[in-house]
């Protein structure tokens, strides 16, 4: 993977172009016997941990470095801190090549000449495969009769697309940035794949340009495994698009469209995804999008995912000048981030809608339907003062309801000025905490362990509602413990502490 270039002789190992925490990638322990050290383990690489004698033990097979195509060794290599002083990184190098495991930067030395090409390999952490990522994606891949056009190294995608028009599947054999504009189109009862291979993370930067999604009558688009920033994917109501359904599965559309070096969002308030035809189905899975914008027409169904405005004021759904409602909206186990505002929603279940209205906001509710008559919320978290559709043990609501009730067994005759102190308490505590907020953090999207237990273990199966539900973290909590507490002795307690 080509490393950033974020100025001369400097370099990011994120080709996003932001900071990235490098992870190790777990040697294997020789037997059971052995005591596992932090070479074995999936943790965060730190300065102090590896800088010196032990740098050897984790480079290469944690992240490499090559300069020109050379494979620099461990000896041409130093560890050092290069967060950034007045007009520069600190520490420059003087003979050796500086890399910051923190950051995930590079800093070549003044005396090196000037590159042409220093690439990477690295390691980064998450909390689940979700997102375009190098994990295994192989079970959704769709079934072709037609041979896969594979892209390499050096090429360009828009060709292989063209040549798959009448249906078939392309295939980005690297993990590699590519960059240039690309624009979609497939045949009438066709269906087509542009896909990163099992095993690799492509990027695509659109470079300020939208990709556009075009298609005959009841054709298919499926786009899985990528990484797009630099622009938006836009299905356009040109007067001949008639595409059908559209497919995201395991593809990041970077939230912001682009991140600035401190991973921070370029631009906030631009949707990622714009759906300007109706009758467009559109599903996505296992995915990480900025803001969507559709016509009222349009049905947008989201399965592990998170829709992120980067900010909860900011608009997650909505309509495409971003002041009405949108189309139909599904939701199920996911996170959305920012105001919602659909048609209807047929379902929203285990889920978290993490919405605030800002002052002198222009929108009413944080989650609004037009059409509240059909559809259901469960086991979600829902802002109040949303209209949405019947909840069903959604929160706060049932937690407030639950109070109240516990406080009128004790006080029959509980005033309502009494309830209604109550219900605001249970609202201010039970909101979503995050580790993070910030795409390309490790634990983005994740609830915090303080979090409220409504939330943490809320959903319908007992574990957490939002886009992690399927690690169910609860129940591997609970039977860690309850397996460890039967080795101990008689009065000693087992705990979990965390590393990452």
């Amino acid at each position: 993977m080509p490393a950033y270039r974020f100025a001369a002789r400097r370099y990011l190992f994120n080709p996003l172009g932001c900071n990235t925490q490098l992870y190790n990638q777990p040697i294997p322990e020789p037997d059971i016997n052995h005591l596992a050290k932090e070479e074995n383990l999936p943790v965060a690489l730190k300065r102090r941990s590896i800088a010196g004698d032990r740098k050897a033990i984790f480079y290469p097979h944690a992240f490499t470095v090559f300069v020109d195509g050379i494979l620099q060794t461990a000896d041409q290599l130093q560890i050092c801190n290069l967060s950034d002083a007045v007009a520069d990184w600190a520490h420059s190098p003087v003979d050796l090549i500086s890399v910051d495991p923190e950051l995930g930067r590079i800093s070549l030395p003044a005396s090196m000449p000037e590159p042409d090409v220093v690439s990477v390999t690295y390691h980064y952490g998450f909390s689940a495969d979700i997102g375009g990522g190098s994990y295994s994606r192989s079970g959704g891949f769709i079934a072709s009769n037609m041979a896969v056009q594979s892209i390499g190294e050096g090429d360009s995608i828009q060709p292989a697309l063209d040549l798959i028009s009448t249906g078939g599947v392309a295939e980005i054999g690297v993990s590699h940035l590519f960059q240039e504009a690309l624009s979609v189109a497939v045949d009438s009862d066709q269906t087509l794949s542009l896909r990163a291979a099992d095993g690799h993370r492509a990027f695509i930067d659109l470079d300020g340009n939208a990709m556009t999604l075009v298609g005959g009558d009841e054709s298919e688009i499926v786009l899985d495994g990528l990484v797009i920033s630099g622009g938006q994917i836009v299905v356009p109501n040109d007067g001949s698009n008639a595409l059908r359904r559209l497919v995201l599965r395991n593809i990041t559309l970077v939230p912001g469209l682009s991140l600035d070096i401190h991973g921070d969002p370029v631009s906030p308030n631009s949707p990622s995804l714009v759906v300007e035809m109706p009758n467009v189905t559109v599903e996505i899975e296992r995915s990480i999008l900025g803001a969507i914008r559709t016509v009222e027409g349009a049905s947008v169904t989201l399965k592990d995912s998170i829709i992120d405005a980067a900010s909860n004021t900011g608009t997650a759904f909505s309509s495409l000048d971003g002041s009405q409602h949108g189309g139909v909206l599904t939701l199920c186990e996911s996170t959305v981030i920012g105001k919602v505002g659909a048609r209807s929603f047929p379902l929203i279940s285990n889920s978290i809608l993490d919405a605030s209205l800002a002052v002198g906001d222009g929108w009413t509710a944080p989650v609004w339907a037009l059409q509240r008559q059909t559809g259901c919320a469960r086991f979600s978290y829902i802002p109040p003062l949303s209209r949405v559709p019947r909840q069903h043990r959604c929160q706060p609501q049932f937690a407030a309801s639950k109070a109240i009730e516990a406080a009128e067994a004790r006080n029959p005759a509980l005033s309502d000025a009494e309830r209604s102190h109550i219900a605001r308490g249970v609202r201010a505590r039970v909101v979503p905490a995050f580790t993070s907020i910030r795409y390309n953090d490790a634990a983005y999207g994740q609830l915090l362990l303080s979090a409220p237990v409504e939330l943490l273990r809320g959903a319908d199966s007992g574990s957490e509602m939002g886009v992690y539900h399927h690690l169910y973290h609860p129940q591997r909590h609970d039977a860690l413990l309850f397996r460890l507490n039967e080795f101990l002795p008689i009065g000693l307690d087992a705990g979990l502490i965390y590393v990452t």
